[in-house]
Protein backbone atom coordinates (compact mmCIF):
# COMPACT_ATOMS: atom_id res chain seq x y z
CA UNK A 1 0.00 0.00 0.00
CA UNK A 2 1.37 3.59 -0.99
CA UNK A 3 0.68 6.34 1.11
CA UNK A 4 -0.37 8.97 -0.77
CA UNK A 5 -1.86 6.72 -3.49
CA UNK A 6 -0.37 6.43 -6.59
CA UNK A 7 -1.09 6.95 -9.68
CA UNK A 8 -2.59 4.03 -11.31
CA UNK A 9 -0.69 2.07 -13.93
CA UNK A 10 2.75 3.75 -11.95
CA UNK A 11 5.23 1.14 -11.74
CA UNK A 12 7.11 1.63 -8.10
CA UNK A 13 10.40 0.13 -7.11
CA UNK A 14 11.45 -0.65 -3.49
CA UNK A 15 15.34 -0.49 -2.87
CA UNK A 16 16.36 -1.68 0.58
CA UNK A 17 19.74 -2.37 2.39
CA UNK A 18 19.10 -5.58 3.83
CA UNK A 19 20.49 -5.78 7.29
CA UNK A 20 18.88 -8.31 9.76
CA UNK A 21 18.76 -12.27 8.97
CA UNK A 22 15.50 -14.05 8.30
CA UNK A 23 13.87 -15.10 11.03
CA UNK A 24 12.60 -18.65 10.73
CA UNK A 25 13.29 -21.03 13.63
CA UNK A 26 11.17 -20.29 17.33
CA UNK A 27 15.27 -20.07 18.22
CA UNK A 28 16.14 -17.49 15.74
CA UNK A 29 17.48 -14.32 16.80
CA UNK A 30 19.27 -10.60 15.22
CA UNK A 31 20.70 -7.81 17.05
CA UNK A 32 17.81 -5.74 17.17
CA UNK A 33 16.08 -8.34 19.33
CA UNK A 34 18.58 -8.58 21.76
CA UNK A 35 19.82 -5.06 21.89
CA UNK A 36 16.48 -3.07 21.36
CA UNK A 37 13.14 -5.56 21.96
CA UNK A 38 11.11 -2.49 23.20
CA UNK A 39 10.82 -1.47 19.52
CA UNK A 40 9.67 -4.96 18.53
CA UNK A 41 7.46 -4.89 21.45
CA UNK A 42 5.78 -1.68 21.02
CA UNK A 43 5.72 -1.66 17.10
CA UNK A 44 3.35 -5.13 18.14
CA UNK A 45 1.66 -3.52 20.81
CA UNK A 46 0.60 -0.99 18.19
CA UNK A 47 -0.89 -3.67 15.88
CA UNK A 48 -2.89 -5.44 18.89
CA UNK A 49 -4.75 -1.48 20.21
CA UNK A 50 -6.08 -0.79 16.11
CA UNK A 51 -7.33 -4.20 16.03
CA UNK A 52 -8.96 -3.83 19.26
CA UNK A 53 -9.62 -0.24 18.33
CA UNK A 54 -8.30 1.16 21.24
CA UNK A 55 -7.08 4.88 20.14
CA UNK A 56 -5.40 6.11 23.05
CA UNK A 57 -3.80 3.01 23.53
CA UNK A 58 -2.17 2.99 19.87
CA UNK A 59 -1.18 6.59 20.81
CA UNK A 60 1.08 5.63 23.86
CA UNK A 61 2.79 2.30 22.23
CA UNK A 62 3.04 4.41 19.16
CA UNK A 63 4.75 7.14 20.68
CA UNK A 64 6.81 4.72 22.88
CA UNK A 65 7.48 2.74 19.61
CA UNK A 66 9.36 6.03 18.19
CA UNK A 67 11.11 7.13 20.70
CA UNK A 68 13.09 3.31 21.51
CA UNK A 69 13.41 3.95 17.27
CA UNK A 70 15.21 7.11 17.57
CA UNK A 71 17.45 5.67 20.49
CA UNK A 72 18.53 3.06 18.33
CA UNK A 73 18.52 5.37 15.61
CA UNK A 74 21.14 7.18 18.18
CA UNK A 75 23.08 4.01 18.90
CA UNK A 76 23.14 3.61 15.02
CA UNK A 77 24.94 7.11 14.19
CA UNK A 78 27.36 7.20 17.33
CA UNK A 79 28.39 3.28 15.88
CA UNK A 80 28.95 4.66 12.60
CA UNK A 81 31.18 7.83 14.28
CA UNK A 82 28.26 10.38 12.91
CA UNK A 83 27.36 11.14 16.64
CA UNK A 84 29.79 11.60 19.55
CA UNK A 85 28.20 9.41 22.67
CA UNK A 86 28.98 6.06 24.39
CA UNK A 87 27.74 3.19 22.52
Amino acid sequence: MLVPPGITGAIARVVYDRALPDLVNDGDTNVLIEVFPDIVINAAMVDVSVHLGRVQDVQLWEARYKEALKDLAALNARRRGRMVGDV
